[in-house]
């Protein structure tokens, strides 16, 4: 049985419970905007061993009948308008903690469970994971310290861009000039600053051992948020990544302990490949519908075998 936690108006959440409703499925959702009314978690751990129930409505299911679990974004609002888009930091479904608790003593697969989405929470960990994994990054500066950000504008010629550190989703924007005189503002939180890369953003798609790659064609410095430049829709078609790229993204994917992954590159003109960050909840209905991807289906079917991808952190090490 397959057990599906987060709210039903997500679209991941939606498409997956549509797919393995159409199928005939066994499964179960557990919708974080009905915790703790309409369902509940009931666990113990004795002796280093686990077991409880869950019951959801009339249904009581044993957690030992639990074979896989999907799990997106239960800390976050489901009514995202776009992608990977940034929710209201004051507003938190109720009991968002305790669900991430539950999910995380599930011996079986989890698709991703809390543990592996740490490494997101702050960007300074993640970039160095990145590059053991052989992708280039930015040169990046984290800091609270105006001097430092003037410093590295200076060495790179201007060409900076800045985004929140943190796991909380940010428009990355150019460093302008009234940027740089507002810097004093820097002391109450350290911020991300990264050299800026020219070329074609990419964005992978990595399901267990299957990779989806698309590129986005847009004419602003985050394409996520192009329609609020005035820009129009950004261009999104699936490509395919050379071997060595497609073999890294897994390799890092299951480094982070994720078996869903969505990573940010850039293609840059010389054909070389920048890795920004790995998301562990990507928004993948989004370039699915525009690529005819089957990265949906690849998910399905890796919830349907319940098997864990092998952690490949010795290759990176």
């Amino acid at each position: 049985m397959i057990l599906v936690v987060g709210a039903l108006a997500n679209p991941a959440i939606a498409f997956v419970c549509s797919s393995l409703l159409a199928a005939g499925d066994d499964f179960l959702l557990l919708d974080t905007r009905q915790y703790p009314i309409h369902f509940e978690p009931q666990w113990s751990i004795v002796g280093g061993s686990l077991h409880g129930k869950v019951r959801a409505g009339r249904r009581v299911v044993s957690l030992e009948e639990i074979s896989a679990v999907y799990i997106h974004q239960i800390d976050t609002p489901p009514w995202l308008p776009y992608p990977d888009a940034e929710p209201d930091p004051g507003v938190l479904p109720q009991g968002a903690w305790a669900l991430a608790a539950f999910v995380s003593v599930l011996p079986c697969l989890v698709v991703n469970g809390p543990s592996s989405c740490r490494s997101n929470a702050a960007k300074a960990l993640q970039l160095p994971i990145i590059a053991r994994a052989g992708f280039l990054t930015p040169r990046t500066l984290i800091t609270n310290m105006p001097d430092e950000v003037r410093r590295f504008h200076e060495e790179v010629g201007g060409r900076v861009v800045f985004k929140s550190m943190s796991h909380r989703r940010s428009i990355v924007r150019p460093l302008s000039d009234e940027d740089l005189l507002a810097l004093d503002s820097l002391a109450l939180s350290p911020v991300l600053f990264q050299e800026q890369v020219n070329g074609v953003d990419i964005r992978v798609h990595v399901v267990g051992a299957s990779v989806f790659a698309t590129a986005i064609e847009s004419g602003a410095t985050d394409y996520r948020h192009e329609f609020r430049c005035g820009l129009g829709s950004p261009l999104l078609y699936s490509v395919v990544l050379p071997d060595q790229i497609a073999a890294q993204c897994v390799i890092l994917t299951r480094a982070l302990g994720m078996a869903i992954s969505g990573i940010d590159l850039r293609r840059t003109p010389e054909g070389e490949y920048v890795c920004f960050e790995v998301n562990p909840a990507p928004g993948f209905t989004f370039y699915q519908a525009a690529t005819n991807q089957p990265i949906g289906q690849a998910l399905i079917d890796l919830l349907r075998s319940g098997k864990r991808p092998m952690n490949n952190w010795n290759q990176i090490s």
